[in-house]
């Protein structure tokens, strides 16, 4: 099977050189950047963003959008890099978008948040859908929390944007995973020793 990242390369190529170019610096910086990160999994954590900016190129997101999927957890990585830098690299509209997104990331429950920019918002919603497709690695109060939020404010947001699908799969994925945590709370009331996931 081919790997994401060759697939991501495979997409762009398709969209001729200049995506290639984008999306090839993009994976280069990524990598840089979030080079001594693991996810909870213990993969290492360039995985993530390849796997939300696929996501959105199964959405038909214009180019910007899966550029900025790539990026947009460097500005908060282990070695970032600052939004005035990647400005400086890949251009106003993906550093307006990676402003957009950062504000969602930090104020998620903010009242100004279904006004924002609708890009930035398909990114923030193919970064809750892979997290929620490993969310089994996060501890249980940290399950939780994150499939309340997904099932309360994301995956409305998903529908709205017209990504129906997505929205349905983040559905599914909160409410199986409320499920999963109520069952293992409940065993470990009756005795049962479970360790909390990481």
């Amino acid at each position: 099977m081919t790997s994401p990242t060759l697939r991501l390369l495979d997409w762009a190529r398709a969209h001729g050189p200049e995506v290639l170019d984008a999306i090839g610096r993009a994976l280069v910086v990524a990598q840089q950047a979030h080079r001594d990160e693991q996810r909870r999994s213990g993969d290492p954590y360039i995985t993530h963003p390849v796997e939300v900016a696929l996501i959105l190129t199964e959405q038909g997101a214009a180019p910007e959008t899966v550029v900025t999927a790539v990026l947009h957890d460097v500005p908060d990585a282990k070695s970032p890099r600052s939004v005035p830098e990647l400005r400086a690299q890949f251009g106003d509209v993906v550093a307006g978008l990676l402003l957009g997104y950062t504000g969602l990331d930090r104020h998620p429950h903010s009242p100004g948040l279904r006004q924002a920019d609708r890009r930035a918002l398909q990114v923030k919603v193919a970064d809750r859908l892979h997290n929620m497709r490993t969310i089994r690695h996060l501890t249980l109060a940290s399950q939780r929390q994150k499939a309340e939020q997904t099932r309360e404010l994301v995956a409305p947001i998903a529908r709205s944007l017209g990504m129906v699908e997505l929205g349905l799969e983040l559905d599914r994925l909160s409410y199986a995973t409320l499920r999963s945590v109520d069952e293992a709370t409940r065993r470990n009331r009756g005795g049962t020793s479970t360790r909390s996931i990481r």
